[in-house]
């Protein structure tokens, strides 16, 4: 059949002249195939689709690595005694163990035990320092010297060399490494005796990623009263303490109610376990508003007593 009489017989049939056309085009170009429009809203909506679904397929197999990197701490030797007491100013009236570095104060864990960072490679991490001031032989000697806010100073393994350890920000966790054993140091302050912000101190830590679960235990710590770990709990907690507000410093008055309170039933502490099998211990007197992070004080908001009140007061 030729085009002419191809158009002839189309005429007979009626078709508009753009019909014609239309018709015309697929027989003579029958690859042609003709796309298929979407409309505006599905132009938008398929993009967002694909992107859930990778992220479905993605999302926990790069919340499992994540978790991989982070390390199991193990403590592994027991710590040495120090035979000596710190002033309130420094370490609240207990025994301390800790280093200055760059500004901020870090406690050693489980009070001063040796970890397993067997396999961390954590001297590939470069040197931070080496501790090399020593704060128990200054205080010994009337502190003269004023190790005790000195940058690289210490009360625990004097000649240490500090290295960032792998998965932590430096400036919440540090390592040190002394006599072929390891050390893990935590914030706890400032080397200035100021308080850390609530806020940056949960994202030093980063509780949120960090915590697997939330114990709330008695003042003794021995018995668990409740547990929280389900991740949005987890976070409402976190973003709950990050609100409190830093008490530079207690009164004599307000020093003699939490002593009373941490011998009674109304102190309480909130563990909160990590991934790493290690934890972060707060201090909480609902009663006087008071929380203890570290070596500082703070004032719990107005949200978190009203949600203490609903959650875990009418339990109790």
């Amino acid at each position: 059949m030729t085009e002419k009489e191809l158009i002839d017989r189309l005429a007979r049939m009626g078709p508009t002249d753009k019909q014609t056309d239309r018709m015309l085009e697929r027989i003579l170009n029958p690859a042609a195939k003709p796309r298929f429009a979407l409309k505006p809203s599905y132009r938008i909506a398929l993009p967002t689709l694909v992107i859930l679904l990778l992220s479905l397929y993605w999302l926990p197999a790069l919340q499992q690595k994540q978790n991989k990197e982070i390390p199991q701490l193990t403590s592994v030797v027991a710590p040495f005694a120090v035979e000596f007491g710190l002033p309130r100013a420094i370490h609240a009236g207990t025994l301390g163990k800790f280093l200055n570095y760059n500004g901020s104060r870090y406690t050693f864990l489980e009070d001063g035990a040796a970890y397993d960072l067997s396999g961390w490679k954590v001297e590939e991490q470069g040197v931070l320092g080496t501790l090399q001031y020593d704060i128990a032989a200054d205080i010994q000697n009337g502190g003269t010297k004023g190790y005790s806010s000195r940058d690289l100073a210490t009360t625990y393994m004097n000649g240490g060399t500090i290295y960032a350890l792998p998965g932590y920000a430096p400036a919440f966790r540090l390592a040190v490494s002394y006599e072929g054993r390891y050390y893990i140091a935590e914030l706890s302050g400032k080397t200035d005796d100021g308080v850390i912000d609530a806020k940056e101190f949960v994202s030093l830590a980063d509780l949120s990623r960090m915590t697997m679960r939330i114990e709330w235990l008695d003042h003794q710590g021995t018995t668990v009263m409740q547990v929280w770990d389900a991740k949005k709990d987890i976070r409402k907690w976190s973003n709950l303490i990050a609100e409190s507000i830093p008490i530079e410093k207690l009164t004599d008055e307000q020093y003699e109610r939490l002593a009373k309170a941490r011998s009674s039933d109304r102190s309480f502490q909130a563990r909160w376990v990590l991934r790493d099998g290690t934890s972060i211990v707060m201090y909480l007197v609902p009663d006087l508003s008071l929380l203890t992070i570290g070596n500082g004080n703070y004032e719990l908001s107005k949200t978190f007593l009203e949600m203490y009140s609903k959650e875990i007061l009418l339990t109790d």
